[in-house]
């Protein structure tokens, strides 16, 4: 169901996380830092993106 703000918001703030989480994923996979504290890392910023999307966006 989608929100009743996400139309009013739309996709430029949503484009904005998704950029960001694109570089944050950039940037824990050239850490070195074990692998499974990147793959969390990574998971962590891809579900913030999904959650923008849902919010911003919406699914319908």
């Amino acid at each position: 169901m989608v929100r009743t703000g996400a139309k009013r918001d739309g996709w430029r703030p949503f484009l904005l996380i998704a950029a960001a989480g694109a570089a944050g994923i950039y940037v824990a996979s050239t850490l070195q830092i074990d692998t499974i504290t990147k793959t969390a890392a990574m998971a962590i910023i891809g579900i913030v993106v999904v959650v923008a999307y849902e919010y911003f966006v919406g699914w319908g």
